[in-house]
């Protein structure tokens, strides 16, 4: 092909995949929009047990200039400030402003990684590409007041191509990356992920109850058939195919949400896939009479040059930051000042290169913790839930997950003890801070409940409660108080991992029970 023709080609194909219909765009304003304000419900719930849990690794989730010692008033305010510019893109109003206000703040999130998922990921991707299209042309007080801003130019082409490249890209990386044999050949990765106690919804459970493993094999299947095809035909030059694909993404979306409790995942999805609908869907829809007017000038230079310089900075960025990060696993010097300033920006502006969603091995157990606590009163709690103890499965359909049931609790121990001694110094914490003096801890048992899947033929197996560690730690001479006569540990049977040969592939054995806090 001559290359005259084959440039032809590309700018055409090119413009066919830029060609948002403006009420797919305002779906995508408003879809982003309802996700935040969700999330920070969800955070808000635990917003004053956050500065203890994103103490685990990363310290609070602030800028070293607004970390109050103890007090979460600036996280409060900086969350506040974030509702309301979700609030302002799920309206349409200053539809530009609160769209890169969204971006600046949902990036300092993302930069807290124990607090974050990758639906976060496709929020932060989503508002990036916002930056260069105009979606408050619609269906928002933006256009009802007059204040459209359509501009028409290459980098509104850019944004339009860009989000659909990333959409099509986010499920052929998903796709790539899942190489475990439990996706292909044994497709055995639906039944684990429908398995799991934190994210399992009743039908998902109901579903490993009473379907033979080969109608879970099938599933396996059909969600990589479903991601490649869908991912491939996103990036069709022809509107038809490109809805063909968008519908299976959407089914597989939907089919998550009806049986896994994976909050906002699904709905992030299905939010940036919307932005894809072609013009010709909403006129079957019997909403074309009414379709806002074609953008037509062109955005100031200032603009275009001020998109053009961040677009190439974000990237610069990535690429360096990704490659001071290397240096700081390896511990070599910093080759020059500023160096960690720049690792650091670089989790703000985060490009995500590799998608990897529960891919590319699903896990082949799962587990959560249990505390067994007894008060100064002489009381017997879990002060991770701040109820009686139980080791059944945390309640994952409570708001938010049942607390901090599930959802924080998600780490399994280590051979060196560093994430049970995380947990214990959280509770103590928590203890500590929200706990009056008279019903305070005197001393706890953590426990890790470990529920294997293998063998899948014998299976569902039954929860093993595995002792993590106590606190205090045994002094010589000093007698721990006996257990209760009510107490959740008499008669729970006991299973220990050998510590010089951490397999959780392995069965535990047996040990003896507790007779002691």
């Amino acid at each position: 092909m001559p290359f005259r023709e084959l440039k032809a080609y590309l700018w055409n194909w090119a413009r066919a995949l830029a060609e948002l219909d403006p009420r797919s765009l305002a779906c995508l304003r408003i879809g982003l929009g309802a996700v935040l304000l969700y999330d920070i419900g969800l955070a808000w719930e635990v917003i004053d047990l956050w500065p203890g849990i994103q103490a685990y690794f990363d310290g609070m989730p602030l800028p070293a200039w607004a970390q109050p010692a103890g007090d979460v008033a600036t996280l409060k305010v900086l969350f506040g400030v974030y509702a309301l510019l979700a609030l302002g893109l799920l309206l349409g109003y200053r539809t530009r402003f609160c769209a890169l206000g969204a971006l600046l703040v949902t990036g300092v999130h993302r930069a807290v990684a124990q607090t974050v998922d990758f639906h976060d990921d496709v929020i932060f991707h989503a508002l990036l590409w916002m930056q260069m299209i105009d979606a408050g042309r619609c269906f928002s007080l933006d256009a009802r007041g007059g204040r459209r801003a359509a501009w028409s130019d290459r980098w509104s082409r850019v944004g339009a191509c860009g989000l659909v490249f990333n959409v099509a890209y986010i499920y052929l990386s998903t796709v790539y990356e899942k190489g475990d044999p439990a996706w292909w050949p044994d497709g055995r990765a639906v039944y684990y992920a429908l398995s799991d106690v934190a994210l399992s919804g009743p039908l998902g459970r109901w579903m490993v109850a009473h379907l033979p493993l080969a109608a879970l094999q099938f599933l396996s299947y059909q969600a990589l058939a479903m991601e490649l095809a869908g991912g491939l035909l996103l990036l069709s030059p022809w509107a038809r195919p490109r809805q063909v694909g968008l519908s299976l993404l959407m089914l597989l979306q939907l089919g998550l949400w009806v049986c896994m409790r994976l909050e906002s995942f699904p709905g992030s999805m299905l939010t940036v896939q919307m932005a894809l609908v072609p013009g010709w869907v909403w006129s079957r829809l019997g909403m074309g009479a009414r379709a806002p007017a074609r953008a037509s000038a062109p955005r100031p230079r200032w603009q275009r040059r001020l998109l053009a310089g961040a677009l190439v900075a974000i990237v610069v960025v990535n690429i360096e930051g990704r490659r001071i990060g290397h240096i700081i696993d390896d511990e070599e010097p910093m080759p020059y000042p500023g160096a960690v300033e720049v690792h650091r920006l670089r989790q703000v502006f985060n490009l995500q290169y590799r998608w990897t969603m529960y891919a590319p091995s699903p896990p082949a157990y799962n587990g959560w913790w249990v505390c067994v606590g007894r008060t100064r009163s002489g009381a017997e709690i879990d002060p991770i839930t701040g109820a009686v103890p139980t080791f059944a499965p945390p309640d994952n359909a409570a708001w938010p997950f049942g607390g901090l049931g599930s959802i924080y609790w998600f780490w399994e121990p280590d051979p060196e003890g560093y994430v049970q001694e995380e947990f214990a110094d959280f509770i103590l914490w928590q203890d500590a801070r929200y706990t009056a003096k008279a019903e305070r801890l005197t001393h706890f048992s953590l426990f890790y409940v470990y529920v294997p899947y293998e063998p899948v033929e014998e299976g569902p197996h039954a929860p093993m409660p595995m002792l993590a560690l106590r606190w205090p730690e045994q002094e010589q001479g000093v007698m721990r108080p006996l257990l209760r006569e009510d107490s959740a540990l008499r008669g729970v049977g006991l299973y220990e991992l050998d510590s010089e040969e951490w397999d959780w592939e392995e069965r535990p054995g047996r040990a003896s029970g507790v007779e002691t806090y």
